[in-house]
């Protein structure tokens, strides 16, 4: 593992993933990488397989990451629509904490 690392944010577009979703949340937990330096966002666009389910399972399974967020969006018209809601999500908290800064 690595000494000092700094947060790592990961963000993931989704939507009816549940047959793709175990084996993905596998490698995560695989990742050599402080789990305490690691936030993931998952921004989904409007599933309706049990996508949310096995996500809410593996954020309640694995408190040892430092956070999961699951962002619901309805009706996504691509995963690059679900990407940047996520990312416009990120870029207020950058901000927010540059302004802290400041």
């Amino acid at each position: 593992m690595m000494k000092n690392s700094s947060l790592v944010t990961i963000i993931i577009p989704i939507k009816n993933s549940e047959r793709t979703l175990k084996p993905h949340l596998d490698s995560l937990l695989k990742l050599n990488y402080p789990k305490d330096k690691i936030e993931i966002i998952y921004s989904d666009g409007g599933s309706k397989d049990k996508t949310i389910e096995m996500l809410e399972e593996f954020k309640k399974n694995n408190p040892s990451i430092k956070k999961v967020e699951i962002i619901k969006l309805q009706n996504c018209k691509s995963p690059g629509e679900a990407r940047n809601k996520a990312l416009e999500l990120l870029k207020a908290i950058l901000y927010c904490l540059q302004m802290l800064i400041v």
